[in-house]
């Protein structure tokens, strides 16, 4: 006998009475465990499959970049806020216009993109070019890069330089806008943003156009006449002109002053003081230094020989305009009417 101690196994008296008894508990457990575990696999099988068509729809919506991170694929978009336009500034030793634009852009967070703006005529064209500022499809477009570093970035003043010289138009006034899009790098359009009208004065040949007239405004403070003055030995009246002008710093201009008559008749005259339409006229030249200029003593002299009436008291009026240099209407400033005789 051993001392690894004793050990009371019981059996039930009658072990095929016990299996007949709980054999069928047994087997119900057993089948009920193979019901959910077929349940299980079901469930599992369902997963898999839905799990499958949800990994293909993100695939669908969405790409992967070199260095597998999602970006959306929805299309990029921009709000355009504002934009103006400096004229005569000069960039590298050329005279042109400077275009702003204040806008943002949503959706090109890490893309290269441009801001752009080409030259339209009122007839719908494009100017074209061959120079540097020449688009792909031959389209006179000055532009701003940008990569922008948010998937929404704000450009409070994005700005673009237009050398006049690069507007090639014939001689006159052209009334022109910008058209400002948003495109991608290699020019395809993402977005048109505004239009930006603006008048422009071509000279012809290399422009150096002129401030609109809506940006210039003048006001005549005084006018006074000094009579039977002499000049040059010739008898005549001097016109004094106190009066500012804002609009014209750098651009040649003048103070035209015509002789009018009480029908409202301009006197004519074929001497060296007719203008282009053969009216009487003298002028004051200037060239304003500052963004708003005073003259406080503007004088031309007139001849009274080059005052062609017959004798008699006549009732006239000086029509006092201001002018470009090349005779073009900016705005009338003021009349002032005295008494001749002849």
């Amino acid at each position: 006998m051993n001392n690894y101690g004793s050990y009371n196994l019981s059996f039930p008296q009658n072990a095929d009475s016990y299996c007949k008894k709980n054999g069928g508990s047994i087997m119900n457990a057993s089948k009920s465990i193979m019901q959910n575990l077929n349940r299980a696999a079901l469930a599992l099988a369902v997963c898999l499959l839905t799990l499958t068509s949800a990994f293909a729809l993100t695939n669908e919506n969405h790409r992967l970049s070199t260095d597998n991170s999602a970006a959306a694929s929805f299309s990029p978009s921009a709000v355009f806020k504002s934009s103006w336009v400096d004229y005569n500034v000069t960039e590298g030793g050329i005279k042109g216009m400077r275009v702003h634009v204040s806008f943002e852009v949503t959706g090109l967070k890490g893309v290269d993109a441009k801001l752009v703006a080409r030259v339209q005529t009122d007839d719908g064209g494009f100017l074209p070019s061959n120079s540097s500022y020449s688009n792909g499809e031959g389209q006179l477009e000055t532009s701003f890069s940008m990569k922008p570093g948010y998937p929404t970035t704000v450009y409070e003043d994005a700005d673009m330089f237009l050398p006049y010289s690069e507007i090639n138009l014939r001689k006159g006034v052209w009334n022109l806008k910008l058209d400002i899009d948003l495109s991608y790098e290699d020019g395809e359009l993402i977005q048109h943003l505004a239009f930006k009208e603006f008048e422009f004065t071509s000279g012809g040949g290399n422009n150096d156009p002129t401030p609109t007239k809506k940006e210039i405004s003048a006001v005549v403070n005084r006018v006074w006449v000094d009579y039977d003055v002499f000049e040059n030995k010739r008898k005549g009246m001097r016109i004094h002109i106190n009066f500012e002008v804002t609009g014209l710093k750098g651009v040649d201009s003048k103070l035209a002053v015509r002789v009018q008559k009480e029908n409202g008749d301009f006197l004519m005259t074929d001497s060296s003081y007719s203008n282009s339409e053969g009216q009487l006229q003298v002028e004051f030249a200037m060239k304003p230094g500052y963004p708003t200029s005073v003259y406080k003593d503007a004088d031309v002299f007139l001849p009274y020989d080059e005052i062609i009436l017959r004798k008699g008291v006549w009732n006239l009026s000086l029509d006092i305009d201001l002018n470009y240099d090349d005779g073009e209407l900016i705005e009338h400033l003021n009349s002032h009417d005295f008494e001749f005789t002849r």
